[in-house]
Formats: C-alpha cells, structure tokens, sequence
C-alpha cells in the first residue's frame, strides 16, 4: 500500500510538469 501511494505521487508530479511545459509552449506562440 505505501507503495502503490509513493508510486501515484510521482505520477501526479510528472502530470503536472507535463502541464507546465505545455503551458509554456502555448505563451511562447503567442509571441
């Protein structure tokens, strides 16, 4: 169990850089 947990938390990490980069991209293009 603690480990499927540590597991879901680097998921959710790797989401939300995911999600940042992509962010980023999208502003640069505006420009």
């Amino acid at each position: 169990t603690t480990t499927t947990t540590t597991t879901t938390t680097t998921t959710t990490t790797t989401t939300t850089t995911t999600t940042t980069t992509t962010t980023t991209n999208i502003n640069n293009n505006k420009y």
